[in-house]
């Protein structure tokens, strides 16, 4: 699962901090979004994602960079 491995780099690099990864998949199992969420994602989104979903999750990921500043 190359995401998966993604992911994993993206959190090991220091200088990446704080970004916030969103996995997009098709596969919804509650094992598939543990995966996910094990590699490093913050939040795992199953196919097909609506457009108030992913405003949603951009909003609160606005609010939580906010909050932390």
């Amino acid at each position: 699962h190359e995401r998966l491995e993604l992911a994993q780099r993206f959190r090991s690099d220091t200088s990446l901090q704080g970004l916030r990864l969103i996995a997009v998949s098709g596969w919804g199992g509650e094992a598939d979004k543990r995966r996910a969420l094990d590699a490093g994602f913050d939040m795992h989104l199953t196919k097909p994602v609506s457009v108030d979903t992913v405003h949603d999750v951009l909003e609160q990921s606005m609010e939580q960079s906010q909050a932390a500043q």
